[in-house]
Order: structure tokens, then sequence, then C-alpha cells
């Protein structure tokens, strides 16, 4: 067992990464999974019978790692996020001329219809109307950025920021604004290959085959 900078442990016999914010402790299962497309990718993680990781835990994970680059495994999980990119089972619905529907698919189970209803009833799925800032932007303006605290969530927002001033660049943030019918899409974090800031990627197909991720021990 190691520790590492974050409130974390290194479990290397049980291939284990433990992360303890407050009161919740996530274990992130080493290695990553990839390279390969979002559908594979989420396959071969519950295959392992792991569940598939949110955007929030993601961000979470790269606030660690990012404090310990001298470490080979959070080393070789930077290296995927800032050479390639690392999906995450939060996923969007586009409505047209409404908004974006998010949800953290963490089961692999097809979405509703009635998911504006769900928005309501279900914690898990968020609900965030056209307006927001895409594309590059200053800090402030991510960290009050509508679509980005429903994306990662707000108890995620301390990791989001910590991460995005390591990298010192502006953040970028996309997503699918226009559609003539409810459009799934499925989303990656990554370092700008730009500016080298922090990138929320949320419109992909899930076809790129250079994605990585990780699964979730319940």
């Amino acid at each position: 067992m190691t520790k590492l900078n974050g409130n974390a442990l290194k479990r290397i016999k049980e291939s284990e990464i433990v992360i303890a914010e407050e009161s919740n402790i996530t274990i992130y299962n080493y290695p990553l999974f990839g390279p390969n497309d979002y559908q594979m990718i989420m396959q071969q993680i519950g295959a392992g019978r792991l569940l598939r990781p949110t955007s929030g835990q993601l961000i979470s994970l790269l606030d660690v790692v990012l404090q310990n680059e001298d470490d080979s495994w959070c080393q070789n999980i930077i290296d995927k996020f800032k050479n390639e990119y690392l999906w995450t089972c939060t996923e969007h619905i586009t409505l047209p001329n409404e908004g974006i529907i998010i949800y953290d698919n963490i089961n692999g189970m097809n979405p509703d219809t009635d998911l504006r209803k769900r928005c309501v009833t279900d914690n898990n799925f968020r609900f965030v109307p056209f307006g927001f800032k895409t594309e590059y932007q200053g800090l402030d303006d991510y960290l009050n950025n509508p679509y980005v605290i429903k994306h990662f969530g707000e108890n995620h927002m301390g990791a989001v920021e910590r991460v995005a001033r390591r990298l010192k660049s502006n953040p970028y943030v996309s997503a699918l604004l226009e559609s003539q019918t409810p459009e799934r899409r499925f989303c990656a974090l990554l370092q700008d290959k730009k500016t080298l800031g922090l990138a929320l990627h949320g419109k992909g197909s899930g076809t790129g085959k250079e994605g990585y991720s990780l699964g979730i021990k319940e």
C-alpha cells in the first residue's frame, strides 16, 4: 500500500486507487482499459463486474494523479489524458430547441423515452437549457457554466477547479446544440491539444478508437 497526495491510497495487490472525498470513498480499478471506442471500453468495464466511471469520478481521479506525477500508475493515467482521452459514462441527450439532458449511465442501461420527467424525480438526470457558453472560455466562466456544473456535479467542482488551474490554460467545452430529433452523445475528458487546458467534449459519437477508461469497484 502506498499513500498518495490528495487523500488517496494506491493498493498494489488489489490493483486499486482509493480516493476519499469528505464522507465518500471511491475505488478505481487499475489498469486502464483501451484504446478503443466508447461501447467496447464500457463493455470491457462491465465484463469485469465494475461500474462505469462518471465525469465527476474521473475529474476526482485526475485531481489526484496530477498531484502524483512521480508515481507510475498516475503517470500512465496522465499520459492517456494528455495524449489521447478518457471516456466517461456521463452521457448527453440533446432535445431540439430546449436543452441537454445529462445523466450518469453507470450500469449501461438504455435511457428512458420520458427523460424530462426523470429530471424531476431522479437526481441522476439533470437538464440544462440552451444559452450556456461553449468552446474556449476563462476559468471563472467555466466554473460558473451551468452545463459544466450539471455535467460534473456541484460536489466535484472543487476538483474541476484544481485540475483546470494545474493545467494553466483556458478550458474548453463542447456540446451538441442543434438537432432535429433527440440525439444521444458520449463524453470524454482530455487535455486540449491547442491550449493544453482542460477539455470537456460532450458531443462525440463514441466511435473514436483512441479512448481509455477504468472501472469503479462497488
